[in-house]
């Protein structure tokens, strides 16, 4: 009676557990947060091209290479729900609800139903999941999968059969097609094992075929995965290579960096957190200083009980979880370390309990003990309500770090006339956030980064301006026709309409023209308008008109500028791309700006400009 009553105290506090995780995830996120992340929108594209294009993929390579879990889960999402920013971030908020509830089964079968249950409140309130899971990110599988995976490994090893053994392996293999991170998560498990062979021989030969069971049916699953990489190499380390400190050459001595990374990873209980601001509010920790010692004492229980094999997974699936952040760089890294939140909330809710126990120097007594974690998390809960909605996701400064202007470009972009041409400006080219609001216009872009270079066609045309590359010369791109605001109430990006204005020539005539590879003119250098003076250390501003001559050409140029001495000694120089040629038509001219870096030893002098096309 005893343990059914139990059972369905810990059914219903789990269903309101949950349904606080979904009120948390699901409220307003039509609305929150704002912008549509470059990552996010690059799942999406990648989930449409799946559903047109059906087939088995393995790994998809682009955008740094990606494991395919959750963009098939997203191309369900788009096939049940259809195309929108709000299915393809419903998929990752459900998929938090759901993590929310492993954890509780997770905690309950280790440590009981008042961790379990504990840490799932604490899980569902946490304002790092909460940010994290709302937004569309394959990381968001690990708090999912992790907990069923070390949940069904715990069961085979208390109660061992073939059964138990290849569920577990299961879950263990499907881990690696879920995020990057994950991959250091085999070796905690083989951590485990190594203290477990300590702890003493397994002569249980029940559990010896469940460990070979597991073992066969994890490699089983995770080696088409396996063999994808070994065809493919330079897939498999690619990410890790961009972000490791141990990859890095500048980042020293392997032992420095690793020191460097545990205390960097470990400050984020209580002390200081991610500092970009598309993770979380810029150093908010992690865990507050209240649940980090609450975690601090959770961990110290686990050291001290070592010797149970509970506590030996559960400090092996913490360390694994945390390894990510002590080998890479700019640690915490809140959305590379979410798998690490589950086992982090079970400890500190065990040492919630602990504390308890300590204070009340008796056994817990179960309403105070229920009474003051109900209260923890619900205020929890409250700060996160706060946090999240007042703070973060209402600030002008995540909609810039979630790409909100680019959203808003590519939905400004849907809505102008098919017969007219568009030019968008951006720092990056054909920038995927922008691809997925746009939808069919996006194929009519063409790009430019208008912090350098603005072309103009000789007819009509839409100009596209975010507010992270505005053209230094706004009045060349005609009237303002649109735009769109941030959450600070300032103009994040204005679209201007341009007549059939004839381009004037910019300063001193030049009329030189360049050829390709292939012998054909490509482009001639109209006029420059050239600084008369300039200072060493300084930077020296050149504009210059050019006339394309070419349709896409077929070799990459960039436009240089050099500042030499009279005995032809280069003092400064400035090369860029600002409009690939994959972009150029004929008939069009450009305006082009380079800003020269004078070297701070340049004599005084007289200097003269260095001005062309090179191919790279």
């Amino acid at each position: 009676m005893t343990a059914a009553l139990g059972r369905r105290w810990f059914v219903l506090g789990g269903a309101t557990i949950v349904l606080l995780a979904a009120i948390l995830r699901l409220l307003w996120l039509d609305r929150f947060p704002p912008g549509l992340h470059y990552d996010e929108a690059a799942y999406g594209l990648q989930a449409i091209d799946l559903l047109q294009h059906p087939r088995l993929v393995l790994f998809f390579p682009a955008f740094t290479g990606r494991e395919p879990l959750f963009i098939y889960m997203v191309a369900t999402g788009f096939r049940l729900l259809g195309t929108s920013v709000f299915s393809l971030r419903l998929v990752a908020a459900l998929i938090g609800v759901a993590s929310v509830a492993a954890t509780a089964v997770a905690g309950r079968a280790l440590f009981g139903q008042g961790v379990g249950l504990l840490a799932a409140g604490l899980l569902a309130s946490s304002f790092w999941h909460v940010v994290i899971s709302r937004m569309a990110y394959r990381a968001d599988l690990v708090p999912l999968v992790a907990p069923l995976a070390i949940w069904l490994l715990w069961r085979a090893w208390q109660r061992p059969s073939i059964r138990r053994g290849s569920l577990a392996g299961a879950a263990w293999g499907v881990l690696a097609y879920t995020y990057v991170s994950v991959r250091l998560l085999p070796l905690a498990l083989a951590l485990f094992a190594v203290l477990e062979l300590g702890a003493g021989p397994l002569r249980d030969r029940r559990r010896l075929t469940a460990a070979l069971a597991f073992v066969v049916v994890a490699f089983l699953i995770a080696a088409p995965l396996f063999a994808y990489f070994a065809r493919h190499p330079e897939d498999f380390g690619t990410r890790f290579s961009q972000t490791s400190t141990i990859a890095s050459e500048s980042a020293g001595p392997v032992a420095t960096s690793l020191v460097g990374g545990v205390f960097d990873t470990l400050r984020m209980y209580g002390i200081r957190g991610d500092t970009l601001q598309k993770y979380n509010l810029p150093l908010r920790p992690a865990l507050d200083p209240l649940l980090a010692l609450f975690f601090l004492a959770g961990v110290g229980i686990l050291l001290w009980r070592i010797r149970e094999s509970r506590s030996r997974l559960m400090l092996c699936w913490l360390l694994g979880a945390l390894a990510p952040g002590f080998v890479t760089a700019d640690s915490p890294n809140f959305l590379r370390l979410i798998g690490a939140a589950p086992p982090s909330y079970l400890a500190a809710a065990l040492g919630f309990v602990l504390l308890w126990e300590r204070i009340g120097r008796a056994q817990v007594k179960a309403r105070p003990i229920v009474a003051l974690a109900t209260l923890l998390v619900v205020a929890e809960a409250g700060i996160t309500v706060r946090a999240y909605f007042g703070d973060w996701a209402s600030s002008a400064d995540t909609y810039y770090a979630l790409d909100g202007d680019l959203a808003d470009l590519g939905r400004l972009a849907a809505g102008q006339p098919l017969d007219l041409p568009l030019f968008a400006s951006s720092e990056h080219y054909k920038h995927p956030t922008a691809a997925f609001t746009a939808g069919p216009a996006f194929d009519r872009l063409s790009w430019f980064d208008g912090r350098s270079a603005l072309p103009l066609g000789p007819g009509p045309a839409a100009y596209l301006i975010p507010r992270s590359a505005v053209p230094r010369n706004d009045r060349l791109l005609g009237s303002l026709a649109d735009q769109r605001f941030d959450p600070g109430g300032e103009p994040s990006v204005r679209l201007f309409r341009r007549a059939s204005t004839p381009v004037q020539a910019i300063g001193q005539p030049i009329g030189l023209t360049f050829v390709g590879e292939r012998g054909a003119p490509v482009a001639e250098l109209a006029s420059v308008d050239a600084p008369r003076a300039g200072r060493a250390g300084e930077t020296v501003g050149v504009q210059t008109m050019w006339r394309l001559l070419a349709d896409a050409p077929p070799e990459p140029l960039d436009f240089f500028a050099h500042a030499l001495d009279a005995d032809g000694r280069r003092w400064g120089q400035r090369d860029a791309s600002p409009y690939l040629t994959a972009e150029w038509r004929h008939d069009q001219s450009l305006v082009v700006w380079l800003d020269v870096p004078i070297d701070v030893t340049a004599p005084a002098g007289q200097y003269r400009l260095r001005l062309g096309l090179a191919d790279p």
